[in-house]
């Protein structure tokens, strides 16, 4: 079953690399609904419980990228600041205040993958990109939307990825054979890292909600949705030729320039 309902993101330039910019972004958001929570229910895989904490992934992830006291993942991003508006179709699917009230206020950020403070957006490792909502509630509470510039995520559980980011850390000092057996293991983690795609522009591509989430409406109907963005501009990648021929900086001061000329719109 696929129900679609919006919401509106208007945003404008708040800060990170130029914060005397004042520029407006404008993002329609569609919400699709994957299957009522029985149906899911049934066919989720059964995990078992993760024993990695999340001290254990941070940790994995500084290991993968370095101990440089900066966030430990998607670390490069330019935020914004701005406003989300529910459209009323929104409210059929949850009774959440945020979807069926006014305007709230919300902070949001692109970013580049890796947990490196100096990324170039031209690297392998700047992939996927991620863009990232926190809506303000009237109560003081928030609400995250996180997403990627991916349909998958590499692993399935916690201690799959927080395994293979210390393969990767192991790698990155010169010793390939853990992440060669992680990824003969996980043909989806090497499916997943072969199939990552570079945009033109943080606007120009598709993000997708990493994980799903549960809404249940005034009728007690619950359902899990996943977020996905889709790019009124059109979706536009990069040939690998054509990305290591982009500067550094070029998703960062490309979104700048394209916020300047109007809005952006996601549906």
């Amino acid at each position: 079953m696929k129900t679609k309902a919006m919401v509106a993101i208007s945003l404008r330039k708040h800060f990170m690399n130029r914060p005397h910019l004042r520029n407006r972004c404008i993002m329609a958001l569609f919400c699709t609904v994957l299957g009522t929570l029985s149906l899911l229910t049934s066919e989720q895989p059964a995990y078992a419980q993760d024993k990695a904490s999340a001290k254990d992934l941070v940790n994995a992830l500084h290991a993968a990228f370095g101990e440089h006291h900066a966030r430990a993942v998607h670390t490069k991003g330019v935020m914004f600041e701005g406003n989300f508006t529910p459209a009323p179709e929104a409210k059929t699917l949850t009774k959440e205040p945020i979807f069926a009230g006014d305007s709230l206020p919300v902070v949001a950020r692109f970013s580049d993958f890796a947990g490196i403070p100096t990324v170039p957006d031209n690297d392998d490792g700047a992939a996927p990109a991620g863009f990232a909502v926190k809506i303000k509630a009237a109560d003081g509470d928030d609400f995250d939307i996180e997403s990627n510039q991916h349909k998958d995520f590499i692993t399935a559980t916690t201690d799959e990825f927080r395994t293979f980011l210390l393969a990767l850390a192991a790698a990155n000092k010169g010793d390939k054979a853990p992440l060669n057996a992680f990824l003969d293991a996980h043909p989806h983690a090497k499916e997943f890292l072969a199939s990552r795609s570079y945009p033109v522009s943080y606007a120009k591509a598709t993000y997708f909600g990493i994980n799903s989430v549960k809404f249940t409406n005034e009728k007690g109907q619950s359902v899990f949705v996943r977020y996905r963005f889709v790019p009124r501009a059109g979706e536009q990648y990069l040939s690998p030729d054509e990305r290591k021929a982009q500067g550094a900086n070029y998703l960062q001061d490309e979104i700048v320039k394209r916020l300047a000329d109007g809005p952006i719109v996601f549906d």
